[in-house]
């Protein structure tokens, strides 16, 4: 009973939808006030970098992620899966539930591995000769978006599972005091 009134009563799905949108909105708002900088006033603008460098950033962004999930692994054990699994399958109200727990490291991951395919691309082709420098300037500006983006989303998962081990944590707890209660109970 308690794992469902975990389910039902954490403040989990709430949290992970509210950061997951909320970065995503702060992408929007920030490629938009560039995209309006960049072409109302492109002499403001310069940004002058090699995209090839991102990729070591981005592979570590990847690695750093993967990490993030091993440790949300460890927060949650495969019974509590299996048992989050089941229950997003019975109970309409929490039926995402399972998948809100994966998607956030999809996400992210996917966005440093785009990060990576750029930098690949970058150090591949020449792209200078097919495109014009403001084109250039822009594409590398909206490539910067994205590398804040994906750091953004670290920062959400990393925030994430200090929430999920704090849960656990208070979960565990509870457990533990209704346990001595029943056998203080018990012994009377």
């Amino acid at each position: 009973m308690s794992k469902i009134r975990y389910l039902v009563n954490s403040t989990w799905k709430n949290h992970r939808t509210t950061v997951f949108n909320m970065y995503s909105l702060i992408g929007v708002i920030i490629t938009l006030i560039f995209s309006f900088l960049f072409l109302c006033f492109p002499k403001v603008i310069s940004v002058d970098y090699k995209v090839s460098s991102l990729l070591s950033v981005s592979v570590t962004g990847l690695s750093f992620t993967f990490a993030l999930f091993v440790a949300v692994r460890n927060v949650f054990d495969i019974p509590e899966l299996g048992h989050i699994y089941l229950v997003s399958r019975t109970h309409e109200n929490l039926k995402n539930t399972f998948k809100e727990i994966f998607v956030p490291y999809v996400w992210t991951s996917f966005l440093w591995l785009v990060l990576v395919a750029i930098s690949i691309s970058s150090m591949i082709f020449r792209f200078n000769v097919f495109i014009n420098k403001a084109s250039i300037q822009y594409f590398k500006g909206l490539t910067l978006i994205l590398v804040l983006v994906a750091a953004l989303n670290i920062f959400g998962l990393v925030s994430d599972t200090i929430h999920d081990t704090q849960k656990k944590a208070k979960r565990a707890s509870e457990d533990e005091a209704d346990r001595i209660c029943k056998e203080s109970n018990n012994n009377q």
